[in-house]
C-alpha cells in the first residue's frame, strides 16, 4: 500500500504539471522510483491510474468541501461554507485541483462532467441535492435547480483566483463576507 500510495502521489504531481496526455507510464515509474512490474501490479494500465487518481482527488475535494457543513442551520450557509472550504483546499492542494479540472476537461469527459474547475467535482451532486432541499423549504429563489447550481458553481470559482494571487484574502473576513453576500443575493429567497 505504501508503494501504491507513492505511485499515486507522484502521478498527481506529474498530471498537474504535464497533464494526462503528456505523462507517460515511464514518467510515473521514474518519479515513483519503482519498477514497471510494481507499477503494473498496482495499476493495470495508465487509464486505470488516471481513473484512480481522479477518484482520489474527488474524495479529497469532497471531504474538504463537507467539513463543518452539517452543523450549519440552512442551505445558504452550507453553500457559503462549501465555497470557503473548496477555496481553502485548492489553495493548500493545488495539484489536486489541477488534476481534477484537467480530468474534467479531457475531451472524452467534457460531455460527462461539463469541464472546468467545478464542473466535475463529486460535490456538485451534493450541491444539487442541497439546492433541491433549499427550494422545497422556500430558502432559495424559485428558479430551476440547475440554474441555481450554475450560479453557485460560477460564484464559487471566483475566490480561488483572488486567493491564489494573494493568500491573505483567505483570512480576510470582509472579503468572505462579500462573497457570502453575493451567494445570498444570487440564491437566497430572502438575501
Amino acid at each position: 500500500e505504501i508503494r501504491r500510495a507513492n505511485i499515486l502521489e507522484q502521478a498527481i504531481k506529474l498530471f498537474a504539471e504535464k497533464v494526462f496526455q503528456d505523462t507517460s507510464t515511464a514518467d510515473v515509474v521514474q518519479a515513483a522510483g519503482c519498477s514497471k512490474g510494481a507499477f503494473y501490479y498496482h495499476f493495470p494500465s495508465k487509464d486505470a491510474l488516471i481513473e484512480e487518481t481522479f477518484r482520489f482527488c474527488q474524495d479529497a475535494i469532497e471531504d474538504a468541501a463537507a467539513e463543518g457543513i452539517d452543523e450549519l442551520p440552512n442551505v445558504v450557509d452550507k453553500l457559503c461554507r462549501r465555497c470557503y472550504n473548496l477555496t481553502k483546499h485548492a489553495l493548500r492542494y493545488p495539484d489536486i485541483a489541477r488534476v481534477n479540472a484537467g480530468y474534467c476537461n479531457l475531451p472524452a469527459n467534457m460531455a460527462k462532467y461539463g469541464g472546468g474547475f467545478l464542473g466535475c467535482f463529486r460535490h456538485y451532486e451534493v450541491v444539487m441535492s442541497m439546492i433541491e432541499v433549499g427550494l422545497a423549504n422556500g430558502e432559495l429563489k424559485q428558479m430551476p435547480a440547475e440554474l441555481l447550481g450554475e450560479f453557485f458553481a460560477k460564484i464559487a470559482t471566483v475566490p480561488y483566483s483572488y486567493v491564489r494571487k494573494d493568500p491573505r484574502y483567505m483570512e480576510d473576513e470582509k472579503f468572505w463576507a462579500g462573497i457570502y453576500d453575493i451567494i445570498r443575493c444570487a440564491l437566497a429567497e430572502k438575501p
